[in-house]
C-alpha cells in the first residue's frame, strides 16, 4: 500500500507541459476509438477530429490517473480510510472531466468505495454533486451551445450533442440508483442522519442539471414519502424506530426536497422544461402536496412561494370537493405559477 500511494503522487506530480513531444504521438486516435463508450457503435461522434495535439497528452495522463483511481476502487476493501481520504480530495479538486471518465470513475471507483465504506459516503455523495454542478449544463444552454456552432463546417454538433444527452441520462440513472440502494433504502443515515441532506441535494442538483427531470423528480419526492418524520404519511416504511433528532433531520430533508422540486418547477425548469415533463412534475408535486397535506406547506414556504399565494391554495382546497379536484387545484395552481 505504501507504493499505491507513491504511484498517486507521482501520477498526480507529471504535468503536461513537461513530456517530450513524442509523447504526443501515443495518443493518437485510433480509427473508431472515438465510439468506444457509445453501446453498439449505433451512433458515432465526430469530436474526437477536432481534438488538438495538445489536448490529446492532457487526455492521456487523465487517461493514466483514471486507472490509478479504479485500482483504488478495486482494493477499496484493504486500504486505509486516510488514503482513500486523501484519493477523495484530489478528485474532489478535478474539473472539466469527459462524462465518459466520469461514469468510468464512478462505477469503478466512487460507487465502490461508497459501497465499502460508509463512512466516506458523505465525500462520495459531494463529488457526484460537483461533477453534475460543473458538468451537466442545463438542456436549453446545450441547445443554444450547438445552434452557435452548428456553422462550423467540421464534426457534427446535433450528433455530438445527442451523445452528450445520452451519457448524462445514463449516468443520472446509475447515480440515483446508487444514492437510493445505499442511503434511502440503507439504515446507514440511522447514524449518519446528514446523508439525507446530502442526498437531497444532490438529488435536486440532478434535477436543476436538466439531466433527467423526471426521474430526479420521481427521487425526490420517494424521500418525501419515506415514514418516520413529524406528520408522516402512507410513504414507504422505515425498518427501524428513528430516534427524535434523526425524525427531525428526516422532517427538514422532506422539506428541503419539496422545496427544490417546486422552486425548480416554478422558476429554474419553467424555460427549458418541454410541456409534458412540466405537467408530469405539476401532477406528481401536487399528488404529493395532498397526500402528505398539510406536513409539505413549509415546503411552498422554501419554494420562495409568496405566503398570500399559500394562503390562496389553502382556500381553494378546502372549497374542491374530493381527491381528485383538490388534485387538479393544486395542480393548476403550480402550472399558472411556472407561466407567471
Amino acid at each position: 500500500m505504501p507504493l499505491l500511494g507513491r504511484l498517486t503522487e507521482f501520477v498526480h506530480g507529471v504535468r503536461r507541459e513537461a513530456l517530450p513531444a513524442s509523447f504526443a504521438r501515443i495518443f493518437d486516435l485510433a480509427a473508431g476509438e472515438r465510439a468506444q463508450f457509445l453501446p453498439g457503435y449505433s451512433r458515432q461522434s465526430t469530436v474526437g477530429e477536432r481534438i488538438s495535439l495538445e489536448q490529446r497528452v492532457a487526455d492521456g495522463l487523465t487517461n493514466i490517473r483514471f486507472s490509478l483511481y479504479q485500482l483504488y476502487g478495486s482494493l477499496c476493501e484493504w486500504i486505509s480510510m486516510e488514503s482513500l481520504e486523501t484519493m477523495l480530495d484530489s478528485i474532489g479538486s478535478t474539473t472539466e472531466l469527459p462524462i465518459h471518465h466520469i461514469r468510468v470513475l464512478s462505477e469503478k471507483c466512487l460507487f465502490l468505495i461508497g459501497q465499502q465504506h460508509p463512512a466516506l459516503l458523505q465525500r462520495v455523495l459531494r463529488i457526484l454533486g460537483m461533477f453534475f454542478t460543473h458538468q451537466a449544463r442545463p438542456l436549453g444552454e446545450r441547445a443554444a451551445s450547438s445552434s452557435s456552432n452548428s456553422a462550423k463546417p467540421s464534426g457534427n454538433p446535433l450528433e455530438d450533442d445527442v451523445v452528450y444527452h445520452k451519457q448524462w441520462l445514463f449516468y443520472t440513472k446509475d447515480v440515483l440508483t446508487f444514492i437510493r440502494t445505499q442511503v434511502l433504502e440503507g439504515v446507514v443515515w440511522q447514524s449518519q442522519p446528514f446523508l439525507l441532506t446530502s442526498t437531497v441535494e444532490l438529488a435536486a442538483v440532478i434535477l436543476e442539471s436538466g439531466s433527467n427531470s423526471i426521474m430526479s423528480s420521481r427521487f425526490l419526492l420517494s424521500v418525501v414519502s419515506v415514514k418516520g418524520g413529524e406528520g408522516e404519511g402512507e410513504g414507504v416504511s422505515l425498518s427501524f424506530a428513528p430516534s427524535a433528532e434523526t425524525a427531525t433531520v428526516l422532517h427538514e430533508a422532506q422539506l428541503m426536497a419539496y422545496g427544490r422540486l417546486v422552486y425548480y418547477l416554478l422558476f429554474l425548469g419553467s424555460s427549458t422544461l418541454a410541456p409534458r415533463e412540466k405537467e408530469t412534475i405539476a401532477y406528481m408535486a401536487a399528488e404529493a402536496y395532498i397526500s402528505y397535506y398539510p406536513k409539505l406547506e413549509r415546503g411552498l414556504e422554501l419554494a420562495r412561494i409568496p405566503s398570500d399565494k399559500v394562503e390562496e391554495l389553502r382556500t381553494e382546497m378546502i372549497f374542491a370537493n374530493g381527491l381528485n379536484m383538490k388534485r387538479r387545484k393544486v395542480k393548476e395552481k403550480f402550472l399558472a405559477w411556472a407561466s407567471s
